[in-house]
Protein backbone atom coordinates (compact mmCIF):
# COMPACT_ATOMS: atom_id res chain seq x y z
CA UNK A 1 0.00 0.00 0.00
CA UNK A 2 1.38 3.35 -0.65
CA UNK A 3 1.93 5.80 2.19
CA UNK A 4 -0.57 8.40 1.11
CA UNK A 5 -3.55 5.57 1.26
CA UNK A 6 -2.41 4.43 4.46
CA UNK A 7 -2.67 7.66 6.21
CA UNK A 8 -6.12 8.38 4.37
CA UNK A 9 -7.47 5.08 6.15
CA UNK A 10 -5.96 6.30 9.73
CA UNK A 11 -8.21 9.53 9.50
CA UNK A 12 -10.99 7.26 8.30
CA UNK A 13 -10.73 4.91 11.44
CA UNK A 14 -10.12 8.17 13.67
CA UNK A 15 -13.34 9.42 12.11
CA UNK A 16 -15.66 6.39 12.81
CA UNK A 17 -17.67 6.18 15.41
CA UNK A 18 -17.66 3.23 18.14
CA UNK A 19 -20.45 1.05 18.24
CA UNK A 20 -20.96 1.30 21.83
CA UNK A 21 -21.96 4.91 21.38
CA UNK A 22 -24.64 4.13 18.29
CA UNK A 23 -28.59 4.66 19.97
CA UNK A 24 -30.27 1.16 19.67
CA UNK A 25 -32.92 2.04 16.89
CA UNK A 26 -29.83 1.98 14.31
CA UNK A 27 -28.41 -1.56 15.11
CA UNK A 28 -32.36 -3.10 14.67
CA UNK A 29 -32.37 -0.96 11.30
CA UNK A 30 -29.06 -2.55 9.91
CA UNK A 31 -30.63 -6.04 10.66
CA UNK A 32 -31.05 -8.53 7.68
CA UNK A 33 -35.10 -9.28 7.41
CA UNK A 34 -36.22 -12.92 8.24
CA UNK A 35 -36.31 -15.13 4.74
CA UNK A 36 -40.08 -15.45 5.06
CA UNK A 37 -40.16 -11.95 4.96
CA UNK A 38 -37.81 -11.83 1.55
CA UNK A 39 -39.80 -13.99 0.10
CA UNK A 40 -43.25 -12.10 0.84
CA UNK A 41 -41.66 -9.32 -0.68
CA UNK A 42 -40.05 -10.70 -3.66
CA UNK A 43 -43.55 -12.86 -4.14
CA UNK A 44 -45.50 -9.67 -4.11
CA UNK A 45 -43.44 -7.92 -6.29
CA UNK A 46 -43.93 -10.83 -8.79
CA UNK A 47 -47.77 -11.05 -8.58
CA UNK A 48 -47.68 -6.76 -9.35
CA UNK A 49 -45.73 -7.16 -12.49
CA UNK A 50 -47.21 -10.42 -13.63
CA UNK A 51 -50.69 -8.44 -12.95
CA UNK A 52 -49.47 -5.41 -14.87
CA UNK A 53 -48.57 -7.64 -17.95
CA UNK A 54 -52.29 -9.59 -17.53
CA UNK A 55 -53.94 -6.08 -17.72
CA UNK A 56 -51.66 -5.29 -21.17
CA UNK A 57 -52.38 -8.54 -22.76
CA UNK A 58 -55.53 -10.36 -21.77
CA UNK A 59 -59.00 -9.43 -23.18
CA UNK A 60 -61.82 -9.09 -20.91
CA UNK A 61 -65.60 -9.00 -22.19
CA UNK A 62 -67.50 -5.96 -20.62
CA UNK A 63 -71.34 -5.75 -20.54
CA UNK A 64 -72.41 -1.96 -20.30
CA UNK A 65 -75.94 -1.19 -20.13
CA UNK A 66 -76.79 1.96 -22.17
CA UNK A 67 -78.54 3.56 -24.81
CA UNK A 68 -77.38 3.26 -28.41
CA UNK A 69 -78.30 2.06 -32.17
CA UNK A 70 -76.81 -0.71 -33.90
CA UNK A 71 -74.69 0.92 -37.08
CA UNK A 72 -74.20 -2.19 -39.94
CA UNK A 73 -70.27 -2.14 -41.92
CA UNK A 74 -72.51 -2.67 -45.23
CA UNK A 75 -75.18 -0.45 -46.56
CA UNK A 76 -78.52 -1.16 -45.87
CA UNK A 77 -80.45 -3.64 -48.29
CA UNK A 78 -84.25 -3.49 -48.47
CA UNK A 79 -85.41 -7.01 -48.64
CA UNK A 80 -88.12 -7.39 -50.57
CA UNK A 81 -90.28 -10.72 -51.05
CA UNK A 82 -90.58 -12.04 -54.71
CA UNK A 83 -94.68 -12.37 -54.16
CA UNK A 84 -97.09 -9.66 -51.80
CA UNK A 85 -98.93 -11.69 -49.18
CA UNK A 86 -99.69 -12.12 -45.44
CA UNK A 87 -96.54 -13.19 -43.55
CA UNK A 88 -97.60 -16.62 -41.21
CA UNK A 89 -93.90 -17.72 -40.37
CA UNK A 90 -91.03 -16.13 -40.15
CA UNK A 91 -87.72 -19.16 -40.17
CA UNK A 92 -84.79 -17.05 -39.20
CA UNK A 93 -84.01 -15.99 -35.78
CA UNK A 94 -82.24 -13.27 -33.94
CA UNK A 95 -78.78 -12.94 -35.16
CA UNK A 96 -78.65 -16.08 -37.41
CA UNK A 97 -76.46 -16.07 -40.59
CA UNK A 98 -78.47 -16.37 -43.99
CA UNK A 99 -77.30 -17.26 -47.42
CA UNK A 100 -78.96 -15.78 -50.27
CA UNK A 101 -81.53 -17.90 -51.50
CA UNK A 102 -82.35 -18.85 -47.86
CA UNK A 103 -85.94 -18.99 -47.34
CA UNK A 104 -86.60 -16.11 -44.47
CA UNK A 105 -90.07 -16.19 -44.53
CA UNK A 106 -93.53 -17.65 -45.09
CA UNK A 107 -96.47 -16.14 -46.86
CA UNK A 108 -100.37 -17.54 -46.32
CA UNK A 109 -100.18 -18.84 -49.69
CA UNK A 110 -104.00 -19.08 -50.57
CA UNK A 111 -103.48 -16.43 -52.99
CA UNK A 112 -99.75 -17.68 -54.42
CA UNK A 113 -101.63 -21.16 -55.09
CA UNK A 114 -104.47 -19.41 -57.09
CA UNK A 115 -102.13 -17.89 -59.21
CA UNK A 116 -99.87 -20.68 -59.41
CA UNK A 117 -102.93 -23.21 -60.71
CA UNK A 118 -103.80 -20.22 -62.97
CA UNK A 119 -100.10 -19.97 -64.44
CA UNK A 120 -99.80 -23.77 -65.04
CA UNK A 121 -102.90 -23.67 -66.85
CA UNK A 122 -101.42 -21.45 -69.12
CA UNK A 123 -98.10 -23.32 -69.39
CA UNK A 124 -100.29 -26.79 -70.08
CA UNK A 125 -102.30 -24.53 -72.79
CA UNK A 126 -99.21 -23.17 -74.19
CA UNK A 127 -97.75 -26.81 -74.35
CA UNK A 128 -100.36 -27.88 -76.09
CA UNK A 129 -100.78 -24.89 -78.80
CA UNK A 130 -96.87 -25.70 -79.31
CA UNK A 131 -97.40 -29.60 -80.05
CA UNK A 132 -100.49 -29.15 -82.57
CA UNK A 133 -98.54 -26.23 -84.41
CA UNK A 134 -95.64 -28.79 -84.58
CA UNK A 135 -97.48 -31.14 -86.02
CA UNK A 136 -98.78 -28.75 -88.64
CA UNK A 137 -95.52 -28.27 -89.45
CA UNK A 138 -94.25 -31.24 -90.16
CA UNK A 139 -97.60 -32.57 -92.03
CA UNK A 140 -97.60 -29.31 -94.26
CA UNK A 141 -96.79 -30.23 -98.17
CA UNK A 142 -93.50 -29.06 -99.11
CA UNK A 143 -93.31 -29.52 -103.09
CA UNK A 144 -95.37 -29.72 -106.03
CA UNK A 145 -98.15 -28.26 -108.23
CA UNK A 146 -100.70 -25.81 -106.12
CA UNK A 147 -104.05 -28.25 -106.32
CA UNK A 148 -101.26 -30.83 -105.70
CA UNK A 149 -100.07 -29.48 -102.28
CA UNK A 150 -104.38 -28.72 -101.61
CA UNK A 151 -104.28 -32.49 -102.27
CA UNK A 152 -101.82 -33.93 -99.84
CA UNK A 153 -102.80 -30.97 -97.25
CA UNK A 154 -104.35 -33.20 -94.12
CA UNK A 155 -107.27 -33.13 -92.64
CA UNK A 156 -106.24 -32.71 -88.95
CA UNK A 157 -108.32 -31.67 -86.20
CA UNK A 158 -106.55 -29.27 -83.63
CA UNK A 159 -108.43 -28.44 -80.05
CA UNK A 160 -106.78 -25.13 -80.00
CA UNK A 161 -108.74 -22.69 -81.57
CA UNK A 162 -105.36 -20.39 -82.95
CA UNK A 163 -103.91 -24.18 -84.80
CA UNK A 164 -107.69 -24.71 -86.19
CA UNK A 165 -107.90 -21.32 -87.69
CA UNK A 166 -104.35 -21.25 -88.64
CA UNK A 167 -104.81 -24.61 -90.90
CA UNK A 168 -108.20 -23.30 -92.20
CA UNK A 169 -106.04 -19.71 -93.45
CA UNK A 170 -103.72 -22.07 -94.93
CA UNK A 171 -106.21 -24.61 -96.75
CA UNK A 172 -108.10 -21.32 -98.32
CA UNK A 173 -104.74 -20.00 -99.40
CA UNK A 174 -103.75 -22.70 -101.01
CA UNK A 175 -107.09 -23.32 -102.88
CA UNK A 176 -107.32 -19.51 -103.47
CA UNK A 177 -103.40 -19.96 -105.15
CA UNK A 178 -104.92 -23.22 -106.78
CA UNK A 179 -107.38 -21.28 -108.69
CA UNK A 180 -105.44 -18.14 -109.48
CA UNK A 181 -102.30 -21.30 -110.75
CA UNK A 182 -105.21 -22.82 -113.09
CA UNK A 183 -106.41 -19.69 -114.52
CA UNK A 184 -103.44 -18.64 -115.13
CA UNK A 185 -102.29 -21.80 -116.68
CA UNK A 186 -105.05 -21.83 -118.70
CA UNK A 187 -104.34 -17.79 -119.90
CA UNK A 188 -101.16 -19.28 -120.99
CA UNK A 189 -102.24 -21.90 -123.24
CA UNK A 190 -104.90 -19.78 -124.70
CA UNK A 191 -102.10 -17.54 -125.62
CA UNK A 192 -99.81 -20.14 -127.04
CA UNK A 193 -102.23 -21.61 -128.42
CA UNK A 194 -103.23 -18.27 -130.59
CA UNK A 195 -99.44 -17.31 -131.29
CA UNK A 196 -99.16 -21.03 -132.49
CA UNK A 197 -102.34 -20.37 -135.10
CA UNK A 198 -100.87 -16.62 -136.02
CA UNK A 199 -97.43 -18.25 -137.01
Amino acid sequence: MNPRAGQQWKELEHSLIPADTLPESLETQLVRPPAVGLWLFWGMGAFIVAAALWTLFAELEVTVRCRGYIRSLLPTQTLRSPAEGIVEAVLVHLHQQVRRGDTLLQLRNTDIRLRLQGTEEELRHEERLLTELSQLLRHLPTSGTPSQLLAQFPPLSFSTPQVRNLAETIRKDLQLFARHYESLRKGWERTGALHEKQF
